[in-house]
């Protein structure tokens, strides 16, 4: 009778265990498809981050054009200025407009690459976080997979114990990867209260 309490005692112990372990994996599961959702978010992020440094190259591009169109007008306002005493000032309003439009494009151009150094230091940032999501969810895996294996093992121990109290034995032999932890030692048994004195016989 006692051997058959302590069984059974071991028996729901292990699928105690058993039901522990599949809520950490699960735990574990969800931890790691945010993880990985956490990722892609951040790869998204960092794909945003280089069409906008992409864009903002060009746009330098684009301004470094126009100011070397408007420093070639300027030369040749400036030489035509030199032709003719009476445009005279036509010619300065005209430089002063040019000039004026060069230096509002060599500010954007500024601006521009203003805009596509930080994009770059948001992209090398972004990157950062992308590998150091990616080492957390390669660890979690890890967890996850040590956590299978453990409920593996926990599973064929339950089933060997309920097999063994049938008095059968196992056709399953399972060795997880890792070693299961040692079973907290149970606790000592209350000690059984003393018997109360049976009551004489009651006179009539």
């Amino acid at each position: 009778m006692i051997k058959g309490s302590a069984s059974g005692a071991q028996i729901l112990e292990k699928e105690r265990q058993y039901k522990e372990m599949e809520k950490r994996v699960d735990a574990a599961e969800k931890a790691s498809s945010a993880l990985a959702a956490a990722a892609e978010e951040v790869k998204a992020g960092a794909q945003r981050a280089e069409e906008r440094a992409q864009a903002s190259a060009q746009e330098v591009r684009k301004a470094n054009g126009v100011i070397e169109r408007l420093q070639a007008d300027l030369r040749g306002a400036k030489a035509k200025s030199k032709l003719k005493a009476s445009v005279i000032q036509q010619q300065e309003a005209l430089l002063q407009e040019k000039q004026a439009a060069a230096d509002s494009a060599a500010l954007k151009t500024r601006e521009s690459r203003g805009d596509l150094d930080r994009a770059r230091a948001e992209n090398a940032q972004l990157q950062s976080k992308i590998e150091d999501y990616q080492e957390k969810l390669a660890e979690s895996q890890e967890t996850l997979k040590q956590n299978q294996n453990m409920i593996q093992w926990l599973n064929a121990q339950v089933n060997d114990a309920q097999i063994g109290r049938l008095g059968g034995t196992s056709r399953y032999s399972f060795r997880p990867r890792h070693p299961a932890p040692e079973a907290p030692p149970a606790a000592p048994a209350a000690p059984a209260p003393a018997a109360a004195p049976s009551p004489g016989p009651v006179g009539a």
